[in-house]
């Protein structure tokens, strides 16, 4: 334990604990929105990744999970779990493996003696200075990190819910931990490389999985639910229309964040691998221009959560048209990628 440890903390609702943490808070960095980090998992993987002594940014991290690459949509609409990397095609294992971290994935889903298991495990790994990864912490569909422990016998996360401090684990409300077990060897960047484009080519190509559109089936679930006028009425307060609402943002903003690391993955490796230096120069192209329609959905509110849509600030079907049709128009950029991508795949 380090002198970080018995420090007091502000916890939910104005409590105080006194907490025994894994790592001083100091050396690890906010997880919030806005910030260039919407993948709240892969987030919450780089500062895992940091406490253990790796440095990997961000975008980095999205390429090779495949997260970069992957438009997921759940067959019943615009859900918040869509962009979720454990959801449908899950890439979970394919960042763990990457970067030599063997972990267990813990299913509690509010059961108490999963909750039991899954906290013994947990704590187990906090005196060791290893946090774990945890759905929903605050109650939430986000991800973050549980770091340390209260003489409260609580768990004591960071997430997004207040950016750089931590708080007791709504533990009834978690769904799912992963749990470090042990250290491996990591693949090499070469192997990284070849896992980031394998990844890339099969997410464009595989059509379904399980209840989740993927790929170029899911722009197009997008925008034939976008211009039906029939989907469903925005304006409604009921769970499903807020879901949808929400989701429809949410979406959008995961689809842009992966987009601008794609973008930045395919700038940086030119010079690692100048073999594939052309393919990756116009991939960089196509990732910038995809972003560079999608943005201004977001920067002129034509995309946007259900707070803001109200019969005075209208959702009309010019907004949704004008969404599914900048949707197309990515999806053409979309398809001359994966031809590049190929190229490269047929090359590894």
């Amino acid at each position: 334990m380090n002198n970080h440890a018995k420090k007091y903390h502000p916890g939910f609702r104005g409590l105080e604990y006194i907490a025994e943490t894994s790592v001083p808070l100091d050396k690890i960095s906010p997880l919030q929105f806005n910030a260039g980090e919407e993948n709240t998992f892969v987030a919450s993987y780089k500062r895992l990744l940091q406490i253990t002594g790796s440095d990997v940014p961000y975008w980095y991290l999205m390429a090779v999970s495949g997260a970069a690459f992957r438009l997921q949509i759940h067959c019943n609409s615009w859900r918040m779990n869509s962009p979720d990397i454990l959801t449908g095609f899950s890439l979970t294992k394919h960042l763990f493996n990457a970067f030599g971290v063997e972990c267990e994935c813990e299913w509690v889903c509010s059961n108490p003696e999963k909750i039991k298991i899954a906290r013994e495990k947990i704590l187990k790994n906090i005196k060791t200075g290893l946090p774990s990864i945890g759905l929903s912490l605050d109650g939430k569909a986000y991800h973050g990190l549980v770091i340390g422990y209260t003489a409260r016998d609580k768990l004591l996360a960071i997430d997004y819910s207040i950016p750089g401090m931590p708080h007791a684990v709504a533990e009834k409300l978690v769904w799912c931990y992963h749990i470090p077990t042990k250290k491996k060897e990591a693949m090499s960047k070469d192997q990284q490389f070849a896992q980031t484009f394998s990844l890339a080519e099969k997410l464009y190509t595989t059509e379904r999985e399980r209840t989740f559109h993927i790929g170029f089936d899911a722009y197009d679930y997008w925008y034939s639910t976008l211009t039906n006028p029939s989907h469903h009425d925005p304006y409604k307060d009921d769970w499903l229309t807020i879901e949808r609402n929400n989701g429809n943002h949410w979406i959008m903003l995961n689809l842009i964040d992966a987009k601008k690391s794609s973008a930045k993955f395919c700038l940086e490796m030119e010079k690692d691998f100048p073999a594939f230096a052309s393919h990756l120069q116009t991939l960089a192209e196509l990732y910038t221009s995809m972003t560079e329609i999608l943005q201004p959905l977001l920067d002129r509110r034509i995309v946007r959560p259900h707070k803001d849509i109200n019969p005075a600030r209208p959702w009309t079907k010019y907004e949704r048209r004008k969404q599914a049709l900048a949707l197309m128009e990515v999806k053409k950029l979309e398809k001359a990628a994966l031809e590049e991508i190929k190229k490269i795949n047929k090359s590894t």
